[in-house]
Protein backbone atom coordinates (compact mmCIF):
# COMPACT_ATOMS: atom_id res chain seq x y z
CA UNK A 1 0.00 0.00 0.00
CA UNK A 2 2.95 2.04 -0.82
CA UNK A 3 1.20 4.30 -3.17
CA UNK A 4 -2.13 5.05 -1.60
CA UNK A 5 0.48 6.20 1.55
CA UNK A 6 2.34 8.44 -0.51
CA UNK A 7 -0.29 10.69 -1.51
CA UNK A 8 -0.97 11.44 2.04
CA UNK A 9 0.19 14.86 3.99
CA UNK A 10 3.27 13.96 7.21
CA UNK A 11 0.18 14.54 9.31
CA UNK A 12 -2.37 12.31 7.99
CA UNK A 13 0.31 9.45 7.93
CA UNK A 14 0.88 9.97 10.77
CA UNK A 15 -2.40 9.37 12.22
CA UNK A 16 -3.37 6.42 10.15
CA UNK A 17 -0.19 4.90 12.01
CA UNK A 18 -1.76 5.66 15.18
CA UNK A 19 -4.76 4.19 14.31
CA UNK A 20 -3.18 1.21 13.25
CA UNK A 21 -0.95 0.67 16.16
CA UNK A 22 -4.33 1.06 18.05
CA UNK A 23 -6.11 -1.47 16.37
CA UNK A 24 -3.26 -3.90 17.13
CA UNK A 25 -3.05 -2.69 20.87
CA UNK A 26 -6.27 -3.31 21.00
CA UNK A 27 -5.76 -7.16 19.05
CA UNK A 28 -2.62 -7.90 21.12
CA UNK A 29 -1.99 -6.18 23.92
CA UNK A 30 1.78 -5.86 24.82
CA UNK A 31 1.45 -6.67 27.90
CA UNK A 32 -0.62 -10.11 27.39
CA UNK A 33 1.17 -11.87 24.35
CA UNK A 34 -1.01 -14.29 22.21
CA UNK A 35 -0.33 -17.16 24.78
CA UNK A 36 0.17 -20.80 23.53
CA UNK A 37 -2.27 -22.40 25.19
CA UNK A 38 -6.49 -22.63 25.72
CA UNK A 39 -8.63 -23.50 28.52
CA UNK A 40 -9.45 -26.56 29.38
CA UNK A 41 -13.16 -27.20 28.23
CA UNK A 42 -15.97 -26.63 30.82
CA UNK A 43 -14.36 -22.98 30.98
CA UNK A 44 -11.03 -20.58 31.77
CA UNK A 45 -10.36 -20.68 35.50
CA UNK A 46 -7.19 -18.90 35.38
CA UNK A 47 -3.74 -19.54 34.05
CA UNK A 48 -3.47 -22.54 36.40
CA UNK A 49 -6.33 -24.53 34.22
CA UNK A 50 -4.41 -23.76 31.02
CA UNK A 51 -3.55 -26.74 29.05
CA UNK A 52 -0.66 -26.65 25.66
CA UNK A 53 -1.97 -26.77 22.31
CA UNK A 54 0.56 -28.92 21.19
CA UNK A 55 -0.23 -32.19 21.45
CA UNK A 56 2.22 -34.87 23.01
CA UNK A 57 2.28 -38.52 21.80
CA UNK A 58 2.44 -41.18 24.90
CA UNK A 59 5.20 -42.94 26.00
CA UNK A 60 4.59 -46.31 24.61
CA UNK A 61 7.81 -47.47 25.78
CA UNK A 62 9.81 -46.77 29.10
CA UNK A 63 8.40 -45.98 32.32
CA UNK A 64 4.90 -44.85 33.21
CA UNK A 65 4.57 -41.76 35.08
CA UNK A 66 3.68 -42.36 38.74
CA UNK A 67 5.11 -46.17 38.72
CA UNK A 68 5.76 -48.15 41.35
CA UNK A 69 9.46 -49.69 41.67
CA UNK A 70 10.06 -48.71 37.96
CA UNK A 71 7.77 -51.17 36.31
CA UNK A 72 8.41 -50.88 32.33
CA UNK A 73 5.03 -51.53 30.21
CA UNK A 74 4.62 -52.12 26.46
CA UNK A 75 1.79 -51.44 23.93
CA UNK A 76 0.28 -54.82 23.71
CA UNK A 77 1.11 -56.47 19.97
CA UNK A 78 3.37 -53.89 18.95
CA UNK A 79 6.55 -56.87 19.78
CA UNK A 80 4.43 -59.23 17.60
CA UNK A 81 4.11 -56.54 14.87
CA UNK A 82 7.74 -56.16 14.65
CA UNK A 83 8.36 -59.49 14.62
CA UNK A 84 5.81 -60.86 12.39
CA UNK A 85 7.88 -57.51 9.94
CA UNK A 86 10.88 -58.89 10.36
CA UNK A 87 10.14 -62.43 9.45
CA UNK A 88 8.37 -61.06 6.58
CA UNK A 89 11.42 -59.34 5.47
CA UNK A 90 13.37 -62.43 5.78
CA UNK A 91 11.51 -64.50 4.04
CA UNK A 92 11.14 -62.21 0.65
CA UNK A 93 15.13 -61.85 1.21
CA UNK A 94 14.99 -65.30 0.95
CA UNK A 95 12.57 -66.05 -1.96
CA UNK A 96 14.62 -62.73 -3.88
CA UNK A 97 17.59 -64.58 -3.38
CA UNK A 98 16.38 -68.61 -4.45
CA UNK A 99 14.70 -66.96 -7.83
CA UNK A 100 18.31 -64.76 -8.23
CA UNK A 101 19.94 -68.46 -7.73
CA UNK A 102 18.05 -70.67 -9.93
Amino acid sequence: MPHMTSRLSERDRGDLDDLLNEGLEETFPASDPPALTQPRRGGDFGPQEREPLLWTPPQVFGRMEGSENGEMFEAPGRRLIFVACLAGCAILIIAIWMSLAA
